[in-house]
């Protein structure tokens, strides 16, 4: 049996509403992805000395692994052969498209991928049952 599963998302949280007729039921997924922010680097004692580096591979890549494992946990929700429409203000959505198409033992047919601005929850219901209203 077809799913109807839609998804909103950001790097923080993800609303994944699944609809049963006209019934939706909602799951939240809270995010573990960490919003840093490194700070400058030391000086040296002298007057206008050198100033040190600060590293931002270590930070880029500890965000680009949080990001894999929140888009892993949104796709553990879903079930194969479930439709899916996906919306949301950030790029996360783009993400979590790349690792739809990367996965292949996942059969999911997504509709679309859209932007949508911060919403309600029942907003986020009305959105997923009007989009597949129009299917």
């Amino acid at each position: 049996m077809n799913r109807r599963i839609g998804i909103w998302l950001d790097y923080r949280n993800a609303y994944i509403i699944y609809l049963q007729e006209d019934k939706a039921a909602v799951e939240e997924l809270i995010s573990t992805v960490e919003d840093f922010h490194p700070a400058g680097g030391s000086t040296s004692k002298t007057p206008w000395g050198p100033q040190d580096n600060i590293k931002e591979k270590k930070y880029l890549e500890r965000k680009k692994q949080q990001l894999q494992r929140y888009f892993q946990a949104i796709i553990q929700k879903i079930q194969t052969g479930d439709q899916l429409y996906i919306f949301g203000p950030a790029e996360a959505k783009l993400g979590l498209q790349k690792a739809l198409d990367s996965n292949r033992n996942l059969a999911v047919n997504l509709h679309a991928v859209e932007t949508a601005d911060q919403m309600t929850l029942n907003q986020k219901i009305a959105q997923v049952k009007g989009f597949f209203r129009t299917l």
